[in-house]
């Protein structure tokens, strides 16, 4: 199954209708997994959106080193949906300020058998020759192979052992290091990623006091559900 999931606080409830209607318009995604702190996010959503409430998770203590950050806990929940989605072999994890502008229903048929996750490197101080940095606010999940090779629970441990400047994002690098298959950078174009000449996927990151006016936001936002999937 072509499965993707948003992990979102509260604020971000109203923000992941016009990425949803992005996502389903440009792919063949076959299920939406929001996964949130409540039963609803207060408007209708297509039968392809299911939520998972996470408001009692059992992962991450409030006394864990990366519970309190900038991100919120949230973005934590990213790093166990190798439990959370126990049949699934893969899925796209995506924020809901990324919106996708062209056809990725490709993503889902990647060869990932000797990959931990898919995802685009950064062009900031974080990455090097040495050392490849990648943006996980796009990302394809290989569940199973995190799931058999113990690195799943390699990265959950690391994120409740130490504190991380970007949580999830840091712990997924440092511990899938060699195992990450680069995207080209027009799958999460964006501030740190790429020019924003030619996105195939447009990732706000570093925008969110400005992206709720652009054209490509009000263009998803007003879309009629019609028109998403006829």
């Amino acid at each position: 199954m072509k499965a993707a999931a948003y992990a979102a606080t509260k604020n971000l409830y109203p923000d992941l209708m016009p990425s949803i209607k992005a996502l389903m318009k440009n792919s063949d995604v076959e299920k939406i997994y929001l996964v949130i702190e409540d039963d609803d996010v207060g408007y209708w959503l297509p039968p392809e959106c299911e939520i998972i409430n996470v408001r009692d998770q059992k992962w991450f203590s409030r006394k864990s080193p990366n519970y309190e950050s900038p991100w919120t806990h949230m973005v934590l929940i990213r790093a166990v949906y190798y439990e959370l989605f126990p049949k699934l072999d893969r899925i796209l994890s995506i924020d809901a300020d990324a919106f996708v502008l062209e056809d990725i229903s490709h993503l889902w048929d990647l060869n990932m058998d000797r990959y931990f996750l898919a995802a685009v490197r950064e062009t900031s101080e974080l990455d090097s020759a040495e050392f490849h940095y990648y943006n996980v606010g796009v990302m394809m999940q290989n569940l199973d192979l995190l799931r058999h090779s113990g690195r799943g629970e390699e990265v959950k441990r690391t994120l409740q052992k130490r504190k991380w400047k970007y949580p999830e994002q840091d712990a997924f690098n440092a511990v899938c290091s060699g195992g990450i298959l680069r995207l080209p950078q027009e799958y999460n174009a964006g501030r740190g990623t790429a020019p924003y000449g030619r996105a195939v996927i447009r990732h706000f990151m570093g925008e969110q006091k400005t992206y709720r006016t652009t054209e490509i936001y009000h263009r998803f936002l007003e879309m009629p559900w019609s028109e998403v999937r006829p």
